[in-house]
């Protein structure tokens, strides 16, 4: 989820990256993490020649204006979960990364390691936010008095859609 809202990425774009090189690089400058998808194909750019996009870690960023989440705290920030990814996928498949195999390799596979489907993405990432609801509502309100916010949007939660991270993405960038 994390990736999809930071890249602005729909579930195939996710589903169509891989662990290699050529999809994917991680890295440190200045002591900050950073990371590169190089998405192969968009709606925009049918040719296919790649379309890089970067991130650096927005670990430190305060609370988002909208609801007041600390991306970091919460452990969505998108450079962070690409690199806690790219490294977890080498020990997970015993398939280092500038291999050639890896480009068959899918960065955020499957529960069996495949290539993840647009439904089974929905579904994943919608069990993610119904067990977010029920805990929220569950602890409500004791824990969660002080984010009305939070509490507003459990209580309305109705559904992701394979659009729903991209949406989120460019409101919480915009």
């Amino acid at each position: 989820w994390a990736t999809s809202v930071g890249w602005g990425l729909r579930e195939p774009e996710l589903a169509g990256l891989s662990m290699h090189l050529s999809s994917v690089q991680v890295w440190e400058e200045k002591g900050r993490r950073k990371a590169r998808l190089s998405l192969p194909l968009t709606k925009m750019e049918q040719g296919g020649k790649g379309s890089p996009r970067t991130w650096s870690c927005v670990c430190d960023w305060g609370p988002l204006p909208d609801g007041g989440v600390l991306l970091g705290e919460a452990g969505l920030c998108p450079a962070c979960c690409v690199h806690e990814q790219v490294a977890e996928q080498p020990r997970a498949t015993g398939c280092r990364q500038a291999a050639p195999e890896a480009a068959r390799i899918p960065l955020f596979p499957d529960a069996e390691g495949r290539v993840p489907t647009e439904e089974g993405t929905v579904a994943s990432w919608d069990e993610l936010f119904q067990e977010t609801v029920e805990l929220v509502m569950a602890e409500h309100p004791e824990r969660f008095q002080d984010w009305p916010e939070l509490i507003e949007a459990a209580e309305a939660y109705d559904r992701v859609t394979g659009h729903s991270a991209r949406r989120s993405g460019a409101k919480l960038w915009a």
